[in-house]
């Protein structure tokens, strides 16, 4: 696989991006920008080149924002990740949010909840497992938050 590491301004155009297109291939971009405006311009660049150069896009959670089902961005496959999703349903979310804020006055940030998972899951197998955790950090296992 060829990887192709490019740094592009904030007012590119899809000029800047044809040398690194092929249109006898697909190309997938990755963008590692946090910045709404710029990952809305990388994809309209590329929906603008779709007809000549197949792409996929591959964003940032922040993505989550922008409404990609516009006429600008017809035709493009766009994939980002979602950010950590919390039921606030949940017993043991509501359980850590009351005691956290019990103890600290405050409402717990996705770290609190990602430390515990964290915790109480390789805690669980390292205490299943012992010292052979390694062959053991795929299993399913002990998933605490849903």
């Amino acid at each position: 696989m060829k990887i192709k590491y490019i740094t592009l301004d904030d007012s590119f155009d899809a000029t800047a991006l044809t040398p690194y297109l092929d249109s006898t291939n697909q190309t997938i971009c990755i963008s590692g920008s946090l910045d709404d405006g710029f990952g809305t311009r990388l994809c309209q660049q590329l929906a603008f080149l779709n007809k000549t150069y197949r792409t996929t896009i591959i964003g940032m959670p922040t993505w989550d924002n922008t409404d990609f089902t516009q006429p600008g961005f017809a035709g493009e496959e766009i994939i980002y990740s979602t950010p950590f999703y919390l039921n606030p349903l949940d017993s043991l979310v509501k359980q850590i949010d009351q005691n956290f804020r019990t103890r600290f006055y405050s409402r717990p940030s996705d770290m609190v909840f990602r430390g515990y998972e964290s915790t109480y899951r390789f805690g669980k197998l390292l205490l299943l497992h012992g010292k052979n955790l390694s062959g053991s950090i795929g299993e399913k296992k002990f998933k605490s938050l849903q």
